[in-house]
């Protein structure tokens, strides 16, 4: 079943490079010949979440943790996830999408799709210089 490969050994492989040991019954039935497409999914999604709560729970100052896979669509291919909002009409928080090659990195990465919050009119910024 080459679901099994696609769906539950990458979380097997999570696990294992994030020290989590607690996966036996995962191993089991992703070597089982019997195991349903539904059941290796809810596996998955079970061990996924047991991996991440692990890396949370384990994380310190010395020795963050890594939980990128935690934010709902953290690239930004939609706004599935994400809550915009416009408090008035110079206040915004939304999905930008650009065209390809249209903005790009430093590192020459095709910046397409992200969020940002703007405001039109640049706030008034006093600066009072005492003698020199």
């Amino acid at each position: 079943m080459q679901l099994k490969k696609n769906v539950l050994k990458p979380q097997l492989e999570a696990a294992d490079e994030a020290g989590y040991t607690n996966y036996a019954k995962y191993k089991e039935l992703y070597e089982s010949d019997k195991a349903t497409v539904e059941q290796i999914e809810d596996a998955a999604e079970e061990l996924k979440d047991a991996v991440l709560e692990f890396k949370y729970s384990s994380a310190s100052e010395t020795s963050p943790a890594d939980l990128t896979a935690m934010i709902k669509n953290a690239s930004f291919e939609s706004a599935d996830g994400w809550t915009s909002w416009r408090a008035n009409n110079n206040n915004n928080f939304g999905i930008v999408t650009k065209n390809e090659g249209e903005i790009g990195t430093s590192d020459g990465f095709d910046f397409r799709t992200f969020f940002e919050r703007w405001v039109a009119t640049l706030p008034r910024v006093i600066i009072t210089l005492n003698s020199l």
